[in-house]
């Protein structure tokens, strides 16, 4: 409600347009306005589903993942709200697996009683990495200490790259390295993903 409404029915302030009291109550409207909007933006920032991209960058600074502001809103969130549901007895495979997905990938574990490790194979990939080294060490960070684990992030065969009818000129071209092959290979060929 307008503090000129509110002031209205008491009668005792003379509230026509041009008087001292409407123009006070005015310049205070112009400043309440702008402590709702800093109210309004605080409490919207304050959930992960429907912060800005500046206050998603401070989320993932704090839960220590990498900044990627290139990347999908909607990947980092879902990689940010992975990482927030993780809880202490979280060490079932399937739960495991959505504790992993706070690294920003989706994976399928399985157990490997003989060794007694952890076989982990990649399925996606909702951030981009560096190096297999920076997203290997996310990914541990959020396996039991005490488990050995082994990665498989699939094969990539000579057949496949001729799938693609490239010249050797047309993949140097693309400038992939074989650490992007490492992590991302299995996007090759999908929506938005070209080589």
């Amino acid at each position: 409600m307008a503090l000129r409404e509110m002031l209205l029915p008491m009668g005792l302030y003379d509230l026509s347009p041009d008087s001292f009291v409407s123009r006070e109550l005015e310049a205070y409207g112009v400043g309440f306005a702008l402590v709702e909007e800093v109210l309004r933006r605080v409490a919207e920032d304050s959930f992960v589903t429907s912060c800005s991209g500046e206050a998603l960058s401070r989320w993932e600074f704090l839960l220590g993942l990498p900044t990627q502001p290139e990347v999908p809103l909607e990947s980092r969130r879902e990689t940010v709200l992975a990482r927030l549901a993780i809880r202490p007895g979280d060490f079932t495979l399937p739960r495991l697996e959505q504790s992993v997905s706070g690294a920003g990938v989706k994976v399928k574990i399985t157990e490997n009683p003989p060794q007694g490790a952890l076989s982990i194979s990649f399925v996606d990939t909702l951030l981009e990495y560096e190096n297999w080294e920076q997203l290997k060490k996310q990914i541990q960070a959020l396996l039991p200490a005490h488990l050995p684990a082994e990665f498989d992030v699939g094969i990539l065969t000579w057949e496949m790259f001729d799938g693609f009818s490239l010249s050797f000129t047309d993949w140097d071209s693309a400038d992939f390295s074989w650490q992007w092959f490492d992590i991302n290979g299995h996007k090759l060929g999908k929506e938005g993903q070209h080589a």
